[in-house]
């Protein structure tokens, strides 16, 4: 689990502010001026947020019957995100093909994250989890400063 957070703040953090600041706004005049950059944000804000209440209800929304293995390929498949705005910058493609990444990548960043960390302290014995816990936030941490890194490159 330590190594799965890390990737999901890694990628998250490779894309969102920096990349995804980068994206023009070319076909709606409106979000021209500097708007765009703000819409993404807070779509951002919003999807996470989202991502981050769902675990709240696991039971109802049968989060809890989500297997750990399918929760390590979820991590993997967000590296997807990567080159895919990486192309919406590059290429210039509609603005609204950015705003339509921005929410599975939000959202499976509030929902991934947080099923994560709810989790990883459960695997050890009790008398460990205070340990577990404090792992995973320093793997939070690596994760968050290895993204920001990864967006300076």
């Amino acid at each position: 689990p330590q190594l799965a957070i890390v990737c999901v703040f890694f990628v998250t953090l490779s894309i969102f502010p920096g990349v995804s600041s980068e994206v023009q706004a070319t076909y709606w005049p409106v979000l021209g001026n500097g708007w765009l950059p703000v819409v993404l944000l807070a779509e951002f804000s919003v999807f996470d947020l989202v991502g981050r209440t769902l675990p709240a209800w696991q039971r109802e929304l049968r989060l809890d019957r989500v297997s750990d293995r399918a929760l390590y390929v979820c991590v993997a498949a967000r590296v997807v995100f990567v080159p895919l705005f990486a192309l919406a910058v590059h290429f210039a493609w509609h603005e609204v093909v950015a705003m339509l990444l921005m929410v599975p990548m939000a959202l499976t960043n509030g929902v991934v994250s947080t099923l994560i960390m709810m989790r990883a302290p459960l695997r050890v014995p009790p008398a460990q989890r205070q340990r577990g816990g404090i792992l995973m936030a320093l793997s939070l941490m690596l994760g968050l400063a290895s993204g920001a890194v990864g967006d300076l490159c």
